[in-house]
């Protein structure tokens, strides 16, 4: 495979500082990623896609090249920042496809602004967690991740 990822800019959004790909022409399509990945994780499917949509691709709060001062991470507020990087873009209506904690932030999202979010896919999302299950995902943060080879 000889793709090549986009560069990107940063933002200031929210206090944050956001890292975000912008390619393509035509629709937009925005495309989040889930808990601890970043915005290259869709390069396999960029290029393609940009055949046909304006993607817009953000590091979400905490990932990838985003900052998070606060060190708090909520799948609402993840989603007040990307209304922000939308805003700052000018895209009203939109289409999404949000993978595992990108696809719960596309479902605050689509709670928030019903009518911005034309279409969206939900690729491995849940909107409930069991206490349980809340407990553990507690203990696991972005900072406590370690970089493989």
């Amino acid at each position: 495979m000889n793709r090549s990822f986009p560069s990107g800019q940063t933002v200031t959004l929210n206090g944050m500082q956001m890292y975000y790909v912008t390619c393509g022409q035509g629709e937009p399509l925005l495309l989040l990623h889930g808990f601890t990945g970043a915005s290259s994780d869709w390069e396999p499917f960029v290029a393609e896609f940009a055949e046909e949509y304006q993607l817009i691709l953000p590091d979400l709060r905490g990932h990838g090249r985003s900052t998070n001062p606060l060190s708090e991470f909520t799948h609402r507020q993840a989603a007040l920042d990307v209304w922000a990087l939308l805003d700052h873009l000018g895209i009203g209506r939109f289409k999404a496809i949000g993978a595992s904690g990108g696809g719960n932030i596309l479902l605050h999202l689509s709670t928030q602004q019903p009518s911005r979010v034309e279409a969206q896919v939900l690729i491995s999302a849940t909107s409930y967690f069991p206490e349980q299950a809340r407990q553990a995902m507690g203990q696991f943060t972005v900072e406590s991740q370690t970089e493989e080879a």
